[in-house]
């Protein structure tokens, strides 16, 4: 059996990157052969601050954030993607996001 992490995959990706900010997208895909519910993105990001969202809540506990899908995609069917993602604010030189995974309950 697949644990969750070979299931459900995603991938982040620079989207624009400018002096101040940048926004980054998060393509979410279950690569499993059964639905994955109440899934999250989790990844660590230090010298950023996250000031708009799409298609998903994004909170922050130290360098970890978490990226919650909104109710209309909490259930990712197989081969099923969902697109979401965020731009941020840039407070120094180590504000990229990384250790990017994915959970569900």
């Amino acid at each position: 059996q697949m644990c969750i992490r070979d299931r459900l995959r995603a991938v982040l990706s620079m989207q624009s990157d400018w002096q101040a900010g940048f926004c980054s997208g998060i393509r979410v895909t279950n690569a499993g052969a059964t639905a994955v519910r109440n899934w999250r993105v989790l990844f660590d990001m230090n010298q950023a601050v996250v000031n708009q969202s799409w298609n998903g809540t994004f909170t922050r506990q130290g360098l970890r954030h978490t990226a919650m899908p909104p109710s209309w995609s909490q259930t990712l069917q197989p081969s099923q993607s969902v697109d979401m993602g965020f731009c941020a604010t840039k407070q120094g030189a180590d504000y990229l996001p990384r250790n990017v995974i994915t959970t569900a309950s």
